[in-house]
C-alpha cells in the first residue's frame, strides 16, 4: 500500500514543485501520518521533532504531513501538535466532544438572571397587541436590540393588519450550505390585547433570545441554515407567520421546517401542567411525527426531567403560528406548556389546553415561572445541538 501511494505522489510531483497537504487528504492521509501507517502514535511526533532540529530530512512528497500548523516551517510547535494528535486531542490542543456534551456545557450556561432580565423588559411594556402600535413596536425595537447584542443582523418585515403597520423581525444564524435545509426558530411577540402576555407569550421570545445568544456565543458549526424569526400579529389569527411565508421562494418552503416556541413559562404549582410537542393545530386531531418533534423528543431524553407531569408528543394542540405552515404540509412543531382542562381543549388530543391565565389579565410577570422557563430553554438548546450541529 505505501508503495502505492509513494506512486501516486511521485506522480503529482511530476505536476508540481510540492504536494500540498489538499492533496494528500485526497488520498486519505493526515497529518501527523509521517510514516503513513494510518495512525497517529508518539513516534510520529518523535519523527517531527528529530525533523524540527535537523536529525531527519522528509522528502518532499510528504513534508507537508509535518507541517502541523501549515506555516511552511517544521518545528517543535509541529512535534507538540503531533503529540496532542497522538494522544486524542486535536490539532488546536482542545479534546473533541461529542454533541451530548456540547450540549450539556451550552445548556449549563442558561441564566435565571438573564431570562428574568428578559422578561422584565418585555412584560415592562403593557400589551405588545397589534392594536397598540406604540408598545408593539417598542417591543419589536427591544427584540431587534437584543439580537444585536447576540453579534446577529436584524431586519424588520413590515405589514399591515386592518390597516394597522406592524413587523416581523428576522435574523439569520447560520448561513448553512446553498440549497440545504432551512431550520427555522421562532416565536410570536404580540400579546393578548388585555394583558402583559407574559406566558403568552413573553416567555417564549425570552427562550428564543437567550437561546440564539448562546448559540452564537458557542461558535459551535450547524448542518443546515438557522433563521429566527419573531412573528406579530399571531392573535389576531397569525398573519405574520402568513406575511413571512410570503416572502419565500418555493425552493426554500421546500427545504424548510418550524421549530415554533409558545407559553414557555407556564407555572409548575398545581396538577395537570404538561408539556407537549404538536405538530398540528387543535382542529386536526392524531398528529403525526416529523424530524423536528423527533428531534425534541430526543432532547427531552436527554434533558429528563423538567418538573413537568406530562410529556406528550405528537399532539393536536392549540392553534399557534405553525397553521400557516402544515396547510402547507411544511415540517412544523409548536413547543409549549399546557393544562389537561378538557373545557378549555378546543377538540385537542388529550384534552389538552392552554394554560388558565393566558387571555386573561392574569398573565402577568408575576404568574410566571422562571424555572420552567429555564428548563424549556435548555431544552431547545439541546434540541438544535443535538440534531442540527455538524
Amino acid at each position: 500500500m505505501k508503495k502505492l501511494i509513494t506512486l501516486i505522489l511521485a506522480v503529482l510531483l511530476l505536476f508540481c514543485s510540492t504536494v500540498n497537504a489538499s492533496a494528500l487528504e485526497l488520498l486519505g492521509m493526515k497529518k501527523g501520518d509521517t510514516d503513513l501507517d494510518g495512525k497517529i502514535t508518539s513516534d510520529d511526533a518523535r519523527t517531527v521533532l528529530r525533523c524540527s532540529v535537523g536529525l531527519y530530512i522528509p522528502s518532499l512528497l510528504i513534508r507537508s504531513l509535518f507541517d502541523l500548523n501549515s506555516d511552511g516551517k517544521i518545528s517543535s510547535e509541529d512535534a507538540r501538535l503531533t503529540l496532542r494528535l497522538a494522544v486524542g486531542l486535536d490539532g488546536t490542543g482542545n479534546k473533541p466532544v461529542s454533541k451530548e456534551t456540547l450540549a450539556k456545557n451550552i445548556s449549563e450556561k442558561v441564566s435565571e438572571k438573564e431570562l428574568d432580565r428578559l422578561m422584565r423588559g418585555l412584560c415592562s411594556m403593557g400589551s405588545r397587541s397589534v392594536i397598540f402600535p406604540k408598545t408593539n413596536k417598542k417591543a419589536a425595537d427591544y427584540i431587534s436590540q437584543e439580537l444585536k447584542k447576540a453579534g446577529l443582523t436584524p431586519e424588520m418585515q413590515t405589514f399591515y393588519y386592518a390597516g394597522i403597520e406592524t413587523q416581523n423581525i428576522t435574523a439569520v444564524l447560520n448561513e448553512g450550505k446553498k440549497n440545504g435545509k432551512i431550520l427555522l426558530l421562532s416565536s410570536h411577540y404580540d400579546c393578548w390585547d388585555g394583558a402583559e402576555g407574559a406566558i403568552d407569550n413573553a416567555s417564549g421570545v425570552s427562550a428564543l433570545l437567550h437561546t440564539v445568544m448562546l448559540l452564537k456565543e458557542s461558535g459551535i458549526a450547524f448542518n443546515c441554515e438557522i433563521r429566527i424569526t419573531f412573528f406579530s400579529a399571531e392573535e389576531m389569527g397569525y398573519y405574520g407567520a402568513y406575511h413571512y411565508l410570503s416572502t419565500l421562494s418555493a425552493d426554500e418552503k421546500s427545504r424548510l421546517s418550524v421549530f415554533n416556541i409558545d407559553m414557555a413559562g407556564n407555572s409548575l404549582l398545581g396538577g395537570g401542567k404538561m408539556l407537549s410537542v404538536s405538530t398540528n393545530s387543535a382542529y386536526v386531531s392524531g398528529a403525526v411525527s416529523n424530524e423536528l418533534s423527533r428531534a425534541i423528543d430526543n432532547a427531552k431524553n436527554f434533558t429528563c426531567n423538567m418538573g413537568e407531569n406530562g410529556y406528550y408528543s405528537p399532539v393536536s394542540a392549540g392553534l399557534h403560528d405553525i397553521v400557516p405552515f402544515e396547510k402547507l404540509s411544511i415540517p412544523a412543531v409548536t413547543l409549549s406548556w399546557r393544562e389537561i382542562r378538557p373545557a378549555g381543549s378546543y377538540g385537542s388530543d388529550y384534552g389538552l389546553s392552554s394554560p388558565s391565565q393566558i387571555h386573561t389579565k392574569l398573565d402577568t410577570y408575576e404568574n410566571f415561572n422562571l424555572s420552567s422557563l429555564t428548563a424549556t430553554t435548555k431544552l431547545i438548546i439541546n434540541t438544535v445541538i443535538l440534531s442540527y450541529t455538524v
